[in-house]
């Protein structure tokens, strides 16, 4: 789910999405939220293992063996542009890199 998608031309400050993250990858949620932002397909996207680790990125949110839940916490990476921050609570902000003109 987006909270904003931006209308063309506009530049958010920052998009959240709340995933499942037990039905799906979160690697493939971080490509998703900022196709939906920009308004691309997933496929015109860099690979997300450019930036992060995918299956490490999937692993670390996940249930423990005995099914509780992981402590509080959070990742950020670098992706296509934007400054991703991961919560343990399942949610994907998306900032936008700060770029500095030519």
């Amino acid at each position: 789910m987006v909270d904003h998608e931006p209308s063309p031309g506009e530049t958010a400050p920052h998009t959240a999405v709340i995933p499942t993250l037990d039905t799906a990858r979160l690697s493939a949620l971080v490509v998703e939220a900022v196709a939906v932002h920009d308004q691309r397909s997933p496929d015109d996207l860099e690979p997300i293992y450019q930036s992060i680790n995918p299956d490490a990125l999937d692993s670390l949110f996940t249930p423990l063996t005995d099914g509780t839940s992981r402590a509080d916490g959070h990742v950020s990476f670098a992706y296509c542009g934007y400054h991703v921050t991961i919560t343990s609570d399942g949610t994907i902000d998306l900032e936008p890199l700060e770029t500095t003109p030519p």
